[in-house]
């Protein structure tokens, strides 16, 4: 059954303890970690109204709250919306404004992959968009979404990826959008040209997860945002991984999927991936057998809960370092994730 509550909290327990960024020295810092989680959003005229400074709710809510980063997991648009230049430049002057200068956005299939959709007017070639997401959002006016995230670094000639770390916890971001990893529903341009770039971003984000587990090993902690839900009931419509000989008819989230679950329950520290993409809210451990210290928040937004998801560490909770409660409601969010509601 779809939740029916419009705000939500969560509550999450991980276990592990805070450590340092990777090839820092020692250190016994004891400071807490906030940060702020949206993303699916804005989509309707209410959310806009929401995020729109200096009045929106949430856009008070997070000044109030004065977090240490606040990170968008992509689709900062509506799918019905067209693509075009303004529309995503209002839309990061918004995210800017919800937060100046401590933003990081990461980009969903609204945002670029689905820009070429027959009911939108006009339409965009998705990879078209894409380089105008990394010249308008991850380089040049739009660095300063990110300027005073301290010590953050993008993935050269994949630029939408980047890490960070505040007080010793690791903070990473993927591009994995969603329509199967933009490997389906490629209305424009050159087939054969979107598929290469999506074997090619499959190759930036597998070495981009082993950088962020290999500086975690010096910390006590990963958070790792992208965008897609990379467990929807979809990927199992072809339950195969992608390869050179099969570029669409296959799981496109099944080898990053694989990778961080054998990463991670390889792994001794706490491991939390946010995205978004579906309305199965909840946080819970996906693969808990496997993988104790894993954990998976599918984040609101998407049309039914308008809200964002405040995110607490605290290295000093040896058994429960991480907290997650909604911005502006006071409910649980299931721990089982209800793809028919």
């Amino acid at each position: 059954m779809r939740l029916a509550i419009k705000h939500i909290l969560v509550g999450v327990i991980l276990g592990g303890t805070i450590g340092l960024s990777h090839g820092a020295q020692p250190t016994s810092t004891t400071k807490k970690v906030s940060f702020v989680a949206i993303g699916d959003m804005p989509y309707k005229k209410q959310e806009i109204a929401m995020l729109t400074a200096p009045n929106g709710d949430i856009v008070k809510a997070i000044k109030q709250l004065n977090p240490d980063v606040l990170v968008h997991f992509g689709d900062i648009k509506a799918g019905g919306a067209s693509c075009t230049d303004e529309l995503l430049l209002n839309r990061r002057e918004q995210l800017f404004n919800l937060h100046p200068f401590k933003a990081v956005f990461a980009p969903g299939d609204n945002d670029w992959t689905d820009c070429d959709r027959t009911s939108l007017y006009p339409r965009f070639n998705e990879l078209e968009r894409l380089n105008f997401l990394r010249s308008h959002y991850f380089s040049g006016e739009g660095n300063k979404l990110t300027r005073d995230v301290a010590g953050l670094t993008r993935q050269p000639q994949f630029i939408e990826n980047a890490t960070w770390s505040i007080n010793d916890l690791i903070f990473g971001t993927i591009n994995v959008p969603g329509t199967n990893s933009g490997r389906i529903n490629i209305e424009l341009g050159d087939v054969d040209k979107v598929l290469n770039e999506a074997d090619r971003r499959d190759a930036f984000n597998e070495t981009w997860v082993n950088k962020l587990f290999e500086q975690a090993s010096s910390a006590n902690g990963l958070v790792i945002t992208f965008q897609a839900d990379v467990y929807q009931p979809s990927s199992k419509k072809y339950p195969v991984e992608c390869t050179i000989n099969n570029r669409s008819k296959c799981d496109g989230y099944m080898k990053i999927r694989r990778q961080i679950e054998q990463k991670s329950a390889q792994f001794d520290k706490p491991v939390l991936i946010i995205h978004g993409d579906t309305s199965a809210y909840c946080f819970h451990q996906p693969i808990a057998k496997q993988a104790t210290n894993l954990w998976r928040l599918n984040g609101l937004g998407d049309y039914s809960i308008s809200d964002a998801a405040q995110i607490t560490f605290d290295p000093n909770n040896k058994k429960m370092p991480f907290t997650v409660v909604s911005l502006l409601g006071q409910q649980i969010l299931p721990a089982v994730c209800d793809y028919n509601n």
